[in-house]
């Protein structure tokens, strides 16, 4: 079981960074997740519109343990890495910044603009954890 998370994403020009915090309290594997995607006002009181209203990764063991793809540099800046299921009890902490390159281009999924992403993570059929994923995309050419 995930007992907190914390991520954060912004994609500010030609800059991603990223700044994720969990806690894992147990073991887990055979993991999925499921995202609700609403698209808010750059202001967090503000309403949000669903954009996507469910979208499911039923893999995610197998994306974490695929060698060479974006995700595979994303998730070694975990300390400790994550390479591989089932995901150890520990702290993880990631604080990444790069240049963006068209593979983490989060401008070219999104619009400017903040958007969350309600996940739901599960562990084959059991709920382990539900987090907020912020993504703030800012595009300097697009706002000049």
């Amino acid at each position: 079981m995930i007992e907190s998370f914390h991520t954060k994403i912004f994609n500010f020009g030609q800059k991603v960074m990223t700044e994720i915090v969990y806690e894992v309290r147990q073991e887990i594997g055979d993991l999925k997740m499921t995202a609700q995607i609403s698209r808010c006002n750059y202001t967090k009181n503000s309403t949000c519109e669903v954009y996507l209203e469910k979208a499911t990764i039923s893999d995610i063991c197998d994306i974490i343990e695929m060698e060479n793809t974006a995700w595979t540099i994303y998730l070694q800046t975990f300390d400790p890495p994550i390479t591989k299921c089932p995901v150890q009890r520990g702290n993880y902490t990631s604080r990444y910044a790069s240049e963006k390159t068209e593979m983490i281009d989060l401008s070219a999924w999104f619009s400017d603009g903040l958007w969350r992403i309600q996940n739901n993570l599960y562990s084959g059929d059991r709920r382990v954890g539900c987090f907020i994923t912020e993504i703030e995309i800012f595009t300097p050419e697009h706002n000049v």
